[in-house]
């Protein structure tokens, strides 16, 4: 094997033990912190009643990432170590509310000094979401669903420490601390997540009807080790969500390949096009979906990183910048009555042996 196959064997080998550790789906009997504030309760349901049933993982680079989060989450605890004044503690601290059948594990409590310490947790993120949350709404309001679960977790992390002796003492119950980690840079950004009262009495009610649901499925006992009454089952579910929530959220989910043949529009609004050449460019747009995305993604943490330059603009009112092979040229936008704004095109240059 010389070095190039031994490259490329290394990369093969390095995504299959990835895929391979986060494509296995384990029991569930209980409801858990990080999954409880997912809009959809038929998928919360089914986590627990017929976790056989979920699809593999099948993206190599999905299993890294997730992976890499909790690779994330080590190294910022031995950055605060390091530091000397923080007290990183109680690390991986199981959590259980009974009452709505609750369990979790807190990442760590963090301490400054003598003063109060915060209930933590930590996420991985990209620029681009790093930077477009500056407080706890803009997570509330995030386009991302994963996102919006994050303040969930915390607020059951927050009531589920509360049950510990001696905890109200020395550790901060009416705020806890989401710190977001940049995975390109290594910056961080420490979110305050305050007491929600509307947010965890609505998390409540939704766990209590998944509860409710699961005993009325489990105490049926046509569940078996793999569900093959389909159908049984789908008629004791909560209906599947709206199709204008549907594209943000099931796209991807375990539980799609399920829950897609009953997937239903009002059939007396429903037109049906017969037209050859629309169903190819569907098909088309379809194949470069991935794509797509994944620029979107690129182009979002590109912007996100240029956001943080100082810019100095020239007398043509623009402000130039070379990186590698690209040219950067930073436009100044100042709409009426609106805060101005930088726009960015972006072009690469060609090679000298191209032009």
């Amino acid at each position: 094997m010389d070095a190039q196959d031994f490259a490329h064997q290394l990369r093969e080998d390095y995504q299959a033990s990835k895929l391979e550790r986060a494509r296995k789906p384990r029991p569930i009997v209980s409801n858990h912190a990080h999954s409880a504030g997912h809009p959809c309760e038929r998928y919360l349901i089914l986590l627990r009643v017929a976790w056989q049933l979920q699809a593999p993982m099948m993206d190599p680079i999905k299993a890294a990432l997730f992976e890499e989060g909790h690779h994330q989450e080590h190294a910022l605890v031995t950055d605060l170590r390091a530091i000397g004044f923080y007290l990183v503690m109680m690390q991986k601290t199981p959590i259980h509310i009974p009452d709505i059948e609750v369990v979790g594990e807190i990442d760590f409590v963090l301490r400054r000094g003598n003063d109060f310490a915060y209930v933590s947790d930590v996420k991985a993120v990209s620029p681009g979401i790093l930077s477009s949350i500056k407080d706890v709404e803009d997570l509330l309001r995030h386009r991302r669903h994963w996102v919006r679960q994050w303040p969930v977790q915390l607020l059951l992390y927050l009531k589920g420490i509360t049950r510990m002796e001696g905890i109200t003492e020395w550790c901060h119950l009416d705020s806890a601390l989401l710190i977001l980690k940049d995975k390109t840079t290594g910056d961080i950004k420490p979110v305050v997540i305050p007491w929600m009262q509307e947010v965890y009495d609505a998390t409540t009610e939704k766990l209590l009807r998944v509860n409710e649901k699961v005993r009325e499925i489990q105490g049926a006992q046509k569940v078996p080790e793999v569900c093959e009454d389909y159908d049984w089952l789908r008629a004791r579910l909560p209906d599947v969500l709206d199709p204008t929530d549907a594209g943000e959220v099931c796209r991807g989910c375990s539980y799609y390949h399920f829950c897609a043949t009953d997937l239903s529009l009002p059939v007396d609004q429903v037109a049906i096009l017969d037209d050859q050449h629309l169903e190819e460019f569907l098909e088309e747009r379809e194949r470069h979906r991935a794509a797509f995305e994944a620029y979107n993604d690129a182009d979002g943490n590109t912007k996100a990183l240029l956001r943080r330059l100082k810019i100095s603009l020239g007398h043509d009112r623009k402000a130039y910048f070379l990186a590698g092979n690209f040219l950067i040229t930073a436009r100044e936008m100042r709409p009426k009555g609106k805060a101005p704004y930088f726009t960015y095109d972006i072009w690469k240059r060609p090679h000298p042996s191209s032009a």
